[in-house]
């Protein structure tokens, strides 16, 4: 709710400012948004951690790094592969690029339909669909 009033008030002052012409107001425009997008930084990085606030999704789990050496090695399990949102590749099970991320695993063949291509370190050797 802060936020949105943050927000407001900056789209208000700069209206004001491009109404008058004057810079106190364009200022007050820019101060206020800071205060929003720092609002948001530090919302964003409090998601997750103890005590975040409540209705606060925590992000998934990331891939069991302590997995058998055939994961290690790159094999993907029965087709299963590891992605992370907004990055273009897919993972093995091991993959140390994905350690600590919010990974998700899905079907190799989901994976490539998403546009998703193989990671170049572990290498997850599965069947081209």
């Amino acid at each position: 709710m802060i936020l949105l009033a943050l927000l407001l008030v900056a789209l208000i002052c700069i209206v004001i400012g491009i109404v008058t012409a004057t810079a106190p107001w364009f200022i007050a425009s820019l101060v206020a948004s800071a205060i929003a997008g720092f609002l948001l930084w530090r919302e964003r990085n409090v998601v997750g951690a103890p005590g975040a606030r409540a209705g606060a999704s925590a992000p998934a789990t990331a891939p069991d790094i302590s997995a058998g050496a055939a994961d290690v090695a790159g094999a993907a399990t029965a087709d299963q592969v590891w992605v992370v949102d907004g990055r273009p590749r897919y993972h093995a099970s091991g993959c140390v690029i994905i350690a600590g991320q919010p990974a998700e695993q899905v079907p190799l063949s989901q994976a490539q339909q998403d546009g998703f291509i193989a990671c170049s370190l572990c290498t997850p050797s599965a069947p081209v669909v």
